[in-house]
């Protein structure tokens, strides 16, 4: 089928307004929100600073695009947490609750960022607890297909400990440890055995 010129200018749209977001948040992990100007952004995106204002009224509106993109891919990576209890247990052991271990590190400082301008910007709080309400509801269902036995409120209460464990370890990850992952990873299976049952796991998984 034939792009017609309205489909095809909304796309070109839509692809230009995320290679803006792209480098505003590889400008945001280097610099922070209020230490980036948008000459920075400018130059990321291989755009100028008025091809910027086609798409964006100003920075503040780029800063709330940004912590949309990136709660969603945030969202998206604890939610791979619904897999086996060992496996999750040595992604906590190694302080590695994304993917790979560089990608965790790169995005802390972001993340920590994001709080922190919660903290003050009522925007940027509601795109948060918007976004965490989404979580909490997608990981729940999971949660309850998987483990038919929880009630709502177990399965609640469940992620929210998931949630203090995957935010902790963030938090903590550029902090020191002198305790190997050969002791952790065994407590814990210890904590989340007792979460997430085997043995009352649904028949169809």
């Amino acid at each position: 089928m034939k792009e017609t010129v309205a489909i095809k200018k909304k796309r070109l749209i839509a692809e230009r307004r995320e290679v803006i977001i792209s480098a505003a948040i590889a400008c945001f992990k280097k610099n922070g929100f209020h230490r980036t100007g948008m000459a920075e952004i400018a130059t990321t995106s291989r755009l100028s600073v008025g091809q910027i204002y086609r798409y964006f009224n100003d920075k503040d509106e780029i800063i709330e695009a940004a912590v949309r993109y990136f709660i969603a891919k945030n969202i998206s990576q604890r939610l791979n947490l619904s897999c086996p209890v060992g496996v999750m247990a040595d992604k906590l052991a190694h302080r590695r609750v994304n993917n790979t271990a560089d990608e965790s590190e790169e995005e802390d400082g972001l993340m920590l960022e994001v709080w922190k301008e919660a903290h003050i910007q009522k925007n940027i709080a509601k795109i948060v607890q918007v976004a965490e309400r989404k979580f909490h509801d997608q990981f729940r269902l999971t949660l309850q297909k998987k483990f038919p036995f929880l009630s709502e409120e177990d399965a609640k209460a469940r992620v929210e400990i998931m949630v203090v464990l995957c935010d902790g370890i963030n938090l903590r990850r550029g902090v020191t440890t002198n305790v190997s992952e050969r002791f952790l990873k065994p407590l814990y299976q210890y904590i989340l055995g007792g979460l997430f049952p085997i043995n009352k796991v649904a028949q169809d998984e």
